[in-house]
């Protein structure tokens, strides 16, 4: 038997896999516009330090992780639903569904033409992954609002800024990281009285905190990748890193 509320949420994922499909394949085109090996002063650069490697990992993560979810959706009947619900897709436009498909297009776009231009990819990743992963493991919107108001009002400061390394740089750094770590001390907060959503937040934070944390050092460090824009956490990791090798 089907569970309604189910195949409800998996009619939303499967809108939300199709537009994810998307952004990413966009995402995708872009980058592969960018040179994979190149000439800097009579100096040859191989393929796995062009700049052009890490969006591409992140754009064939997205598009896997796209199909994964649209996959579970067409499993559990939510493309069955989509097709069933297409006569009424006026319906659709004023829907939940719709505003999540607007909310995930507004943090993909923040992250891509505001905050990885001009932020620490670090600090733009973390603040990115918190509000984009949060949504998979706690479903209520009282909660979540702290994430996504302050993500957008401080995507739309940097943007509109723009980084000066000479002036504003690291100020902009610190203000995008104090307000990830303030947006998400509000949701800890509010959660506090219900132990399985204060879990979950957790591990979302943990998720989006690890995952640039073990990438940046593998490509900067590893590959020897140049990162969009290197500030104070990727500075301070260059630091640890020269004295470690001082001491070796």
């Amino acid at each position: 038997m089907t569970d309604p509320q189910l195949t409800k949420k998996r009619r939303a994922d499967f809108f939300t896999s199709i537009l994810l499909l998307v952004l990413s394949i966009a995402m995708l085109a872009e980058t592969l516009t960018f040179p994979m090996a190149d000439s800097y002063g009579g100096v040859s650069n191989v393929w796995y330090v062009s700049p052009a490697l890490f969006p591409l990992l992140v754009s064939g993560l997205l598009i896997v992780m796209a199909l994964i979810l649209m996959s579970r959706a067409i499993r559990d009947g939510g493309m069955a639903q989509a097709i069933e619900d297409l006569p009424n897709f006026g319906r659709f436009l004023a829907s939940e569904n719709l505003h999540r498909l607007l909310v995930l297009i507004g943090i993909i776009s923040a992250y891509v033409y505001a905050l990885v231009p001009n932020i620490d990819f670090w600090i733009a990743s973390f603040a990115f992954l918190t509000v984009l992963i949060a949504p998979f493991y706690i479903d209520d919107p009282r909660i979540l609002r702290p994430l996504f108001g302050p993500f957008v009002v401080v995507s739309i400061i940097v943007f509109a800024i723009g980084r000066d390394a000479d002036v504003n740089g690291t100020l902009l750094d610190a203000f995008v990281l104090i307000g990830a770590i303030f947006q998400n001390l509000i949701v800890a907060t509010m959660s506090r009285t219900n132990q399985l959503y204060l879990k979950k937040w957790r591990i979302s934070v943990m998720s989006a905190f690890l995952t640039p944390l073990v990438l940046v050092p593998c490509f900067k460090f590893g590959l020897l990748v140049p990162l969009p824009v290197e500030g104070i956490v990727i500075n301070a990791m260059a630091d640890f890193v020269r004295a470690i090798g001082h001491l070796g």
